[in-house]
């Protein structure tokens, strides 16, 4: 741990004015370097984060994918994510949105990726989709009545509109 602190000290050249305490900062050495690590703090804490992350989104409009942290990263191709990204930002020009009418997907075209090739439709997707993409009052209410048809035997709301479908598969 590296306790930053930057003071002014009580001299004739340095009158008491000024104590600048950042608090502790936990810098690791991988995969930046410490003076990286100190420079995006400095920069966070005195910037204006909130704009530097909007920025960011708008350089990188419609190429915020999902990625895997493994040795050879694997885009998943899933809607959810932009979904979140969507409402949170209101902008469809930073993603590329597959839309449905009614029922949604986790993974674009339904293709499953680490996982079964055939995904069935899920009620999260679903929820978010139907609430963000605006669908209408006689729309939102045939799906949220279909989604209560997928209710386990303990009332609580299975995951995908396929009732042979477990939660987790082994």
């Amino acid at each position: 741990m590296l306790r930053l602190a930057l003071s002014w000290w009580n001299t004739p050249a340095y009158p008491p004015t000024l104590i600048f305490d950042i608090g502790d900062v936990l810098f690791t050495l991988s995969p930046t370097s410490i003076e990286e690590s100190l420079e995006r703090y400095l920069r966070n804490l005195l910037g204006d984060p909130v704009a530097r992350g909007r920025e960011y989104l708008q350089r990188n409009s419609r190429l915020l994918h999902s990625i895997t942290d493994t040795p050879s990263p694997i885009i998943l191709r899933e809607n959810f994510a932009k979904l979140l990204i969507l409402e949170l930002a209101n902008d469809k020009g930073l993603v590329e949105i597959e839309e449905h009418p009614r029922l949604w997907n986790f993974f674009r075209a339904g293709k499953g990726t680490l996982t079964t090739e055939v995904f069935p439709y899920d009620l999260d997707t679903t929820s978010i989709g139907l609430t963000i993409m605006a669908r209408d009052e006689e729309t939102v209410n045939s799906v949220m009545d279909e989604m209560l048809e997928y209710v386990d035997s303990d009332g609580i709301i299975l995951t995908y509109f396929d009732h042979q479908r477990p939660r987790r598969l082994r």
